[in-house]
């Protein structure tokens, strides 16, 4: 039954996403429906991928107290997901990180937010250019924390064998590791159908989902709960549009939970609310 592991997501969602009320939950469809509006009526894509973009990289910057250092690698697909990972290193490399780009299936050459990441400080890597993943490797073993941008939301299955070889690569890597890298996924973990959770066997799981302005279904469904890690949502401004005011369903979090319990004093006991 589908409604399992919804109320399994609520309870650990809760636990992550504090700071955050209303966290609206969306199909693949209505999310791109909601972002053609805005994009129509002004927020324009790149505003929203540079909200999205400059929101993944404060979420990073959290993960600083927790890691031992502030070196990233970024893998980077062709789509909208790629370019919010760009977006996000070149403030993190603003900002003093090592910043890495692993480029899948991107062309660089004239690419805006590549040039950006280069004259912030940034490095960048082609898979073309890495054909036994040796760089690849090297890479996550000196990296802090590994960002998921290879594949979006609109992704269906099967994987193309490029990018399955990538992220097979990439879980190899890890697993030789003693202190692994903090994994942080773009909107959804590459290889996740964002609609029916379903999975390639390749996915790598992620310590940690950033969410694009809502949660996508198929991150609360079997088996893409267990390989999205926690979940949290970051802001990419579109709070005014119709469309995004009309969405009705959303995810519990540990406001709303607190509003429908009494509170518990601290010397309280089974009868205090019944056995």
């Amino acid at each position: 039954m589908e409604s399992r592991p919804y109320a399994i997501a609520w309870a650990r969602t809760i636990i992550l996403t504090r700071r955050f009320t209303a966290m609206k939950l969306v199909t693949v469809a209505e999310m791109r429906t909601i972002e053609e509006e805005a994009d129509a009526n002004g927020l324009t894509y790149s505003k929203m991928m540079e909200n999205a973009g400059h929101g993944l990289a404060q979420e990073i910057q959290v993960l600083a107290y927790s890691t031992d250092g502030r070196e990233i690698l970024a893998l980077v697909g062709p789509g909208n997901n790629g370019g919010d990972a760009l977006v996000a290193l070149a403030h993190l490399a603003a900002d003093e990180w090592r910043a890495r780009a692993y480029l899948v299936r991107r062309d660089p050459a004239g690419d805006p937010l590549v040039e950006r990441l280069q004259k912030a400080g940034g490095e960048i890597l082609s898979a073309a250019d890495d054909s036994n993943f040796e760089k690849l490797s090297a890479f996550i073993g000196t990296a802090d924390v590994v960002l998921d941008g290879i594949l979006g939301t609109g992704f269906k299955l099967p994987l193309k064998p490029e990018i399955a070889g990538v992220l097979d690569a990439v879980n190899q890597a890890i697993a030789g590791l003693g202190w692994p890298p903090y994994v942080v996924a773009v909107d959804c973990p590459s290889g996740l159908n964002c609609d029916t959770g379903e999975a390639a066997p390749e996915v790598v799981p992620a310590s940690l989902t950033v969410c694009m302005a809502a949660i996508k279904r198929g991150l609360l469904k079997l088996p893409a709960f267990d390989l999205a890690g926690e979940l949290c949502v970051v802001d990419i401004g579109l709070s005014d549009e119709k469309g995004w005011k009309a969405i009705c369903h959303e995810v519990a979090d540990d406001e709303l939970i607190a509003d429908l319990l009494p509170d518990r004093p601290s010397d309280a006991h089974k009868g205090t609310f019944g056995t």
